[in-house]
């Protein structure tokens, strides 16, 4: 079931990009409807597309860190005088799993380590990825200028403009091309 913001999402870009879509129909036969799914699924994913705020930089990883390791003490010193005798009795066994829990994801925070530049938005490589699915499908190609304008149509105020086609272009291959491959003057497009 999808919500109104989506639907209302859904209609506003569908008004916005129905000349590319028209494009991609008349002249390659891809269904404007498998495009749309597929934007509209990496637009509202769960996933969180980029590491969130207090993640970013060493010092907010250590507070943040610092904080869960607090509350596992908290839940030990708890657990240490949940009995009756003491009249507390909120920590059920699931008490002992929530303390191992906090350790680990105080351990995780920890072992962040810190990227350059932009953080990286995951769904801009998921979205480019599936729409190249697509494309190669119907084309045959990847159709390298479509998915850079998707993407921007997708997240106008995330993706940047490169500039002209080719360096849009460019942006793409770079973003479909594995980590270890990626160019390191490009980091705008991720």
């Amino acid at each position: 079931m999808r919500s109104p913001e989506i639907d209302k999402w859904v209609r506003e870009f569908f008004k916005k990009e129905l000349p590319l879509l028209r494009e991609l129909w008349l002249d390659h036969k891809i269904p404007p409807a498998e495009i749309i799914e597929t934007v509209s699924l990496c637009k509202f994913a769960s996933m969180a597309h980029t590491l969130p705020p207090e993640l970013r930089s060493a010092r907010q990883r250590e507070r943040l860190a610092a904080k869960i390791k607090k509350a596992a003490e908290s839940v030990r010193l708890v657990r240490s005088v949940n009995c009756p005798v003491w009249q507390i009795d909120v920590l059920d066994q699931g008490g002992i799993d929530l303390e191992f829990r906090l350790d680990v994801v105080e351990q995780k925070i920890r072992a962040l380590r810190p990227s350059s530049g932009r953080p990286e938005n995951r769904m801009f490589r998921e979205c480019a990825s599936e729409l190249e699915k697509i494309f190669r499908e119907h084309t045959k190609q990847s159709r390298y200028w479509q998915i850079a304008q998707l993407l921007h149509a997708t997240w106008p105020h995330e993706w940047v403009r490169h500039g002209d086609k080719q360096a849009e272009i460019s942006a793409v291959k770079d973003l479909l091309r594995p980590r270890a491959q990626r160019s390191p003057h490009n980091k705008r497009a991720r």
